[in-house]
């Protein structure tokens, strides 16, 4: 949570320049503050799915190599690998509900003030 907290505020952050030059060129902020909700979302969603998906078939490939004791012998009674799906959709509502602060964040953020934003600094 705290990654996907850092990943949208350090867009937000890089991103204020081209806000103001979108605002500069007659966007709303309601279409601007899309923009940014829209790329957040799909990148964090991407992620999680991408990401649960692979540590589901790494721990499927890794745990047989840990099924050993100390001598080298085979565990009894053998492991199984099994999946709480109920947590993980607990986890997937909870990821979604942090999307959704974000986003009502980012779409408040986006009020920003274009005469600073544009300002040549020398």
């Amino acid at each position: 949570m705290i990654g996907l907290l850092t990943f949208s505020y350090v867009i937000f952050k890089n991103y204020r320049y081209q806000i103001a030059v979108l605002l500069a060129l007659g966007c709303s902020v309601k279409q601007v503050a899309s923009i940014f909700i829209l790329q957040i979302t799909i990148l964090s969603v991407i992620g999680v799915f991408v990401g649960s998906w692979v540590g589901y078939y790494m721990s499927k490939t890794i745990i047989p190599y840990f099924v050993f004791d100390d001598v080298g012998n085979h565990v009894v009674p053998p492991t199984a690998f099994s999946m709480d799906w109920g947590l993980v959709g607990i986890l997937y509502c909870t990821i979604s509900l942090v999307l959704i602060i974000i986003n009502l964040i980012v779409f408040i953020g986006s009020r920003i003030n274009i005469q600073s934003n544009l300002r040549i600094r020398g």
